[in-house]
């Protein structure tokens, strides 16, 4: 039995990490199009709306191409970072929320985790869109 294996093994992704990378890559902008419906259902447009962004604390390809299609459709954006040590809101974050239409959650933080929407309702906002999923 020869279990050698060629350098073009490698270098060919399997059919599962071609599907992983199209759903990976594909998030930013199903995402997008999750808030536009939503902001539709409501009656609003995603040009001039004030989406705030949390949860961009590391260097996040997704968040950074969010980011730069809500900007092409000219959306109002308030961005935050998170601590990693940070467990409760503070004022930075409660300002960036409150008066938002929508917000687009790109971390799974466990402040963001430990948020519910009571939460998010009693600073106006009924639009909240995560990027990850939790099993």
């Amino acid at each position: 039995m020869d279990h050698s294996t060629r350098a073009d093994d490698h270098a060919r992704p399997t059919p599962d990490i071609r599907r992983r990378r199209r759903v990976y890559h594909g998030v930013p902008f199903y995402t997008v199009k999750v808030l536009i419906e939503l902001l539709r259902l409501r009656g609003k447009f995603l040009r001039g709306a004030r989406i705030a962004l949390i949860g961009f604390e590391t260097p996040n390809e997704n968040a950074d191409e969010i980011r730069t299609i809500l900007l092409r459709h000219g959306a109002r954006i308030s961005a935050i970072e998170t601590g990693s040590r940070q467990r409760k809101p503070n004022d930075e974050l409660i300002d960036a929320l409150r008066g938002a239409d929508g917000v687009i959650i790109a971390s799974d933080h466990p402040l963001f985790r430990a948020m519910r929407p009571r939460e998010f309702r009693e600073l106006g906002i009924d639009i909240v869109v995560p990027t990850t999923l939790r099993e």
